[in-house]
């Protein structure tokens, strides 16, 4: 073999022994040849040594060469093989103290200075190539030799220099690889006979040790270099705040929870991550990677701390992977009685969480696993614990760890981590996991009881029947005694409350599932009183339990024989009276508040309590007869009760039951409806009351339903307003009319104002007028075209944080329209303190004006419109029926209308046709020339 003296390739080590990639690469061949190696070196420097190797090589005097690149001319004095056996590259390379230019950030490249001499001319033409690719602009400074520009670099004239990988000069870093090159073996002519030989065995360790060039190449050429952060990396890092990492439990010594502290190597080298960035994070405990992907899917992750090459992590889409930071093996390890299936290589699966799959094996819930090695032999220090389990120590492949990123990181978070991968040493990497090694494996309560299970049984046995023996004659009498008055006891809990002594909760179920099966009809009450917590916190637990207990024998008065009831919880009662009809039980329930508000006179001084009642008949429809439905209509009614203020008594009939399966109907099926549209915009015009043309429109929303047609706003809003989903309707409203205000401007209409109704949910929220400034944005609509209506209810409770939302959104282009004004507790203060553009009158300040016989309501209004001219503030009346409402407002001079009178809410085709249309012409002549 020739042996060119080349720094980490082929040289003489400290021992004077020949060492290098080459050496290491040979003796894994020798295993697939048997060859011997006589290694031949010659004089001079580098290239006179490779020049004279080279004349022998073609001579025949030596049999093989190395770190040969393929030349086709050679091809007649040289047989060269089919594979290569490493890669040189070209590296941009800085001073390495030099903190300006960090690895692979092109961003921050444009502009560097690279020093060039005429020899590194092939070279500069790869650059260009490499930095048109990487979009970064460089300037070349030009020198006579290569010595003088290494020199420049040194001495700051230039930034940065091209050098082969290789042969990087001591002092310098690279910050960048590319044009790779293979290099190859060449085999002197003569030795044909070598060739087939040379060609098997490379091909044999490709496949048997796919990643060995890399591990070569990372040995004697990669040295790790300075982690550089930038100032924009630095804010960058900032600007992300607190990550959520996922750590996950039982993969000791990788990554692991003890005293609930993430520990292991994963969380030493995200502490030292963390140091070296500023990066802040929070650890996310999962119990497996399918725990971990789930969490990613629900946003509840934003980093993997230690994923596995083999996870399944890598299989879901979104999730980046930083460059390895450690690697290991993994290995097979079965159950006790696992039978291997024949194809257990391919339907093998690698397990992040060692000691959850160990325990699945030891139960025989799984029967083999892929698993860590290191994890593997941690756990195994549990002697007694998994000594059944079986280890395949043949199997051994090949697996690295790496940072996954997820989707919902945004940046250049991944660059920063892969740099900061490849300055961490191999030295710092070992301490971290000769660290986390030095931990020792515990054993959990439960694991130490299980594992000296025999001894504790054999001794606990002996101490049982020591004691058993000793007090069975002097215990058996009284623990009969005992098992009686127990069984008593457990029979008076299961079927009475502890504090009243009524029927519990499940003794009423019981009886009024027995009545209904026999057909008995019963009418069932649900009692509760309003603001209980009040008599606890004034009057003290003790005075409260009395109450319960004086309600109990109010109901004891008024039950017949065969009629029962229960306290159901604190301060809730169930009756089931013997009644037919709602009348009779009515008065009875009657009698029984007045009972109950004799007794809070007399024990609560004076104090007034409230109860509400809810009732349905059990023979009656829906569903006669049936215990749980009946029981979820009487909690129906009791949830009407408790909206209903003026009645204390509320019936489940025919109109509760339709609003409760109206309820049930809108709640299951109002997000499909938003997705697939279900959700109509209709518009009602806005006329100026003065000239008689169209000034704006309202969007009103109608639920166009597959199976029940067409739904009104009342139908569904109130319950929307309840449960939140107001602010995704709102939203999507607001993008409705963006939409057709789009189609308007590109048809060439005259697009008008429209005016959407937004809750007070939504108004509140957070991010609320970027939201609408993305919609706006998203169809290129001007803010001017759209009025925001809010509720006058909102402004009262809410006023300083009203004005400054107000503030925001007039900032950004929108108008602020108050609708409903006077259909509350009204106040002109309001008028004088609110930044609004419009004012709405609701409907009944027209109804009254108009039935109005002495002038008194028409008074109001007309100071209430003054006084919004004075303020600046438009004005809409809304109600508008007839011709004389509409003379009437003109004359109080009122800016707008809107009503039946012009026209009803309309689609938007039809409200096009005929208010858009014939407004736009009428312009379109007001305008002619």
């Amino acid at each position: 073999m020739g042996f060119p003296i080349q720094q980490g390739i082929s040289y003489l080590d400290e021992n004077g022994d020949y060492a290098g990639y080459m050496v290491d690469y040979l003796e894994y061949l020798s295993l697939y040849t048997g060859w011997d190696y006589a290694f031949v070196t010659a004089e001079g420097d580098t290239n006179t040594q490779i020049i004279t190797l080279l004349q022998m090589l073609i001579n025949g005097e030596i049999d093989m060469m190395g770190t040969m690149n393929y030349i086709p001319a050679l091809e007649e004095y040289l047989l060269y093989p089919s594979y290569s056996y490493g890669t040189t590259y070209t590296s941009l390379t800085v001073l390495e103290d030099s903190t300006q230019w960090a690895e692979e950030d092109f961003s921050s490249w444009s502009g560097i200075k690279v020093a060039s001499a005429p020899s590194l001319s092939k070279r500069m033409e790869d650059l260009a190539q490499y930095a048109e690719l990487n979009h970064f602009t460089y300037e070349v400074v030009e020198f006579p030799t290569i010595t003088e520009a290494l020199q420049g670099v040194r001495e700051g004239q230039a930034d940065a220099i091209l050098q082969v990988d290789m042969a990087t000069l001591d002092g310098f870093r690279a910050i960048t690889r590319f044009a790779p090159t293979p290099y190859y073996f060449a085999l002197y002519k003569g030795n044909q006979s070598l060739l087939q030989p040379l060609n098997n065995a490379m091909y044999q360790m490709s496949r048997a040790y796919p990643y060995l060039q890399t591990e070569l190449y990372d040995e004697y050429f990669y040295s790790s270099g300075l982690f550089v952060m930038l100032e924009q990396d630095r804010k960058y890092i900032q600007e992300l705040g607190t990550l959520k990492v996922a750590f996950c439990a039982g993969n000791a010594p990788l990554q692991d929870v003890r005293d609930g502290q993430v520990q292991g190597m994963a969380a030493s080298y995200f502490a030292a991550l963390a140091e070296a960035t500023g990066l802040k994070y929070e650890p996310v405990i999962v119990q497996s990677c399918e725990e971990g992907i789930a969490y990613i899917q629900q946003g509840k992750v934003d980093l993997i701390a230690c994923a596995a090459s083999t996870s399944s992590y890598i299989t879901v889409d979104g999730i980046q992977f930083s460059l390895p930071y450690f690697s290991g093996n993994s290995l097979l390890v079965s159950g006790p009685s696992a039978e291997i299936p024949a194809d257990y290589e391919n339907a093998q699966l690698f397990y992040t969480n060692t000691q959850s799959v160990f325990n699945k094996l030891r139960s025989g819930e799984m029967c083999c696993g892929r698993l860590d090695a290191y994890s593997i032999n941690y756990y195994l220090q549990k002697q007694g614990l998994y000594d059944d389990l079986s280890v395949d120590w043949s199997s051994d492949k090949n697996v690295s760890y790496c940072i996954g990123v997820t989707s919902h990181v945004s940046g250049n978070l991944l660059s920063i981590l892969n740099r900061y991968i490849r300055s961490v040493s191999d030295v710092e990497s070992q301490h971290m996991f000769y660290e986390a090694m030095s931990q020792e494996a515990t054993y959990t309560p439960a694991e130490w009881l299980y594992v000296y299970r025999f001894r504790l049984l054999a001794a606990f046995m002996l101490v049982v029947l020591s004691l058993c023996l000793y007090f069975f004659y002097h215990n058996s009498r009284k623990a009969h005694q005992e098992m009686t008055r127990t069984r008593q006891k457990l029979e008076q809990l299961s079927r009475y409350d502890n504090l009243t002594g009524a029927y519990n909760d499940g003794e009423f179920r019981s009886l009024l599932t027995q009545a209904c099966s026999q057909k008995i009809p019963l009418m069932l009450v649900a009692l509760n009183l309003r603001n209980f917590k009040y008599i606890n916190e004034t009057y003290g637990l003790s005075t409260a339990d009395q109450f319960l207990c004086r309600i109990k024998c109010c109901l004891d008065t008024i039950c017949r024989p065969e009629e029962f009831f229960c306290r159901q919880s604190a301060d809730v009662f169930y009756l089931a009276l013997r009644e037919t009809q709602a009348e009779p039980a009515v008065e009875r329930i009657q009698t029984l508040l007045k009972l109950i508000q004799k007794e809070a006179s007399q024990l609560l001084e004076e104090y007034s309590v409230s109860v509400y009642c809810g009732c349905v008949l059990t023979a009656a429809a829906p569903e006669p007869f049936s215990a749980d439905a009946k029981h979820n209509y009487m909690m129906a009614a009791l949830a009407q009760g408790k909206k209903d203020k003026k009645q204390s008594i509320c019936i489940y009939d025919e109109a509760l039951h339709e609003a409760e399966q109206m309820r049930l109907y809108v709640e299951s099926h109002m997000q499909h409806a938003l997705e697939q549209g279900e959700f109509r915009m209709y518009l009602q015009p806005k006329m100026d009351l003065h000239t008689g043309l169209l000034t704006g429109a309202e969007a009103l929303v109608r639920w166009q339903t597959k199976d029940r047609g067409l739904l009104f706003p009342d139908q569904f809003i109130p319950l929307f307003e309840e449960n939140g989903f107001c602010v995704q309707l709102d939203l999507y409203m607001v993008e409705q009319v963006c939409r057709q205000l789009r189609q308007w401007i590109n048809r060439g209409l005259t697009p008008t104002n429209i005016s959407v109704n937004q809750t007070r949910l939504l108004f509140a929220s957070e991010g609320y007028v970027e939201k609408l400034l993305d919609i706006t944005g998203k169809y290129h609509i001007s803010s001017q075209y759209i009025t925001l209506e809010i509720l006058e209810s909102l402004v009262l409770e809410h006023m300083d944080q009203v004005n400054a939302c107000i503030a925001r959104l007039r900032d950004a282009g929108f108008r602020i329209s108050m609708d409903d004004f006077g259909s509350g507790y009204s106040s002109l203060n309001t008028l004088g303190r609110l930044k609004i553009d419009e004012l709405k009158l609701d409907r009944l300040f027209l109804m009254g004006a108009a039935k109005d016989t002495d002038g008194t309501q028409r008074k109001i209004m007309a100071c209430i419109l003054d006084l919004a001219r004075q303020l600046n503030i438009s004005t809409v009346a809304e109600g508008v029926e007839t011709q004389e409402n509409e003379q009437m407002l003109a004359q109080l001079s009122c800016n707008y209308g809107q009503g039946y009178y012009y026209s009803q809410p309309l689609t938007a085709a039809d409200f096009e046709r005929d208010f858009l249309v014939p407004y736009s012409e009428h312009l379109a002549c007001a305008h002619a020339p």
